[in-house]
């Protein structure tokens, strides 16, 4: 598989390892492969992770074979761990579901931190967390086609940052949220307006769906 935009191969996991039948361990083996720098491949399978999966190089993308269960599913095996993290500019997952292997009580399923400068979400279904999304001080940080369904915590899409610092200029497209199970106990300001600030924990709608 050739990455279009770099015209580098995309390296499988399979190479690196992994095994993608749902009972072994393939943590390991998919940060080998995200460590490698090159455009890295989930071929259809379910990869049961048991520590956090990190991105930290420039440029580094993660992509699956599509977004449901029959095709690449990231399964976490813990109760309260981060799936991915993306600490990193240029950075992109794409193409999987993100569906623990027991009931979340916390964490998240994805992360995205500094310098997550320009990192993207694209067609990654996301269901049966606890969270989904943390974006941490990052700078047109773009989510697309996401979907969410059945999260156990508080947060859809979660927009933070630091004193002097901050999420900045994020891109929210096509998101969908299907039956999140908790009702939001912070304020609620109804429906969200672009480029305009929140209060810290206030949740708002966006299409309908609470995030």
């Amino acid at each position: 598989i050739i990455d279009t935009f770099s015209s580098r191969t995309f390296v499988s996991v399979k190479e690196s390892g992994a095994v993608g039948d749902g009972s072994n361990d393939d943590t390991a083996a998919i940060q080998a492969a995200l460590n490698s720098g090159e455009p890295v491949y989930l071929p259809a399978g379910t990869y049961r992770i048991t520590s956090t999966l990190n991105i930290t190089i420039n440029g580094t993308k993660m992509h699956g074979a599509g977004r449901t269960s029959l095709q690449t599913r990231i399964a976490p095996a813990n109760a309260t761990m981060n799936a991915i993290r993306v600490a990193a500019q240029f950075a992109e997952v794409a193409h999987l579901e993100i569906w623990p292997l027991q009931i979340q009580t916390a964490g998240y399923a994805v992360v995205f931190e500094f310098p997550a400068f320009y990192a993207a979400l694209d067609n990654v279904f996301i269901h049966h967390c606890f969270n989904a999304v943390l974006m941490n001080n990052g700078t047109e940080t773009r989510i697309n086609r996401v979907a969410l369904r059945a999260l156990y915590g508080w947060a859809g899409i979660h927009m933070t940052g630091t004193v002097g610092s901050g999420t900045y200029r994020a891109i929210l497209c096509d998101l969908s949220c299907d039956n999140p199970y908790p009702l939001p106990l912070a304020a609620d300001p109804g429906a969200w307006t672009p480029n305009t600030s929140y209060a810290v924990g206030q949740t708002v709608h966006v299409g309908g769906a609470v995030y």
